[in-house]
């Protein structure tokens, strides 16, 4: 079972939107002004952020046990109905705050 979810896991992150998500945090940490210790403070929170969609539905699991079946069902199509409205909005708010970055190195 390990090996089939490191798989799916695998699929889900080598998505291209994903990717590039990653990328450009990477290189905004690791590029930005940042003292040491701010870098790393940002890193740990780029991860726990990263997590974040896996740890709260596998936290709602321990929680509600039996109940959290049915939630996590309405969330899933909720999800799959508007996954390309959720992307855009992802997208849009990367690309404007690549926006706002580039425009401050002109100043």
């Amino acid at each position: 079972m390990p090996g089939r979810s490191f798989i799916l896991g695998m699929g889900i992150f080598l998505n291209p939107m994903n990717v590039s998500l990653v990328a450009a945090a990477g290189l905004a940490i690791t590029h930005g002004a940042f003292a040491p210790v701010t870098r790393t403070l940002l890193s740990i929170g780029f991860v726990c952020a990263a997590a974040l969609p896996v740890a709260i539905p596998v936290l709602i699991v321990l929680v509600r046990r039996e109940r959290a079946e049915p939630m996590l069902r309405g969330l899933r199509r909720w999800m799959l109905k508007h996954n390309g409205y959720l992307s855009a909005g992802i997208l849009l708010l990367v690309g404007v705050l690549q926006l706002i970055k580039a425009l401050q190195v002109w100043d």
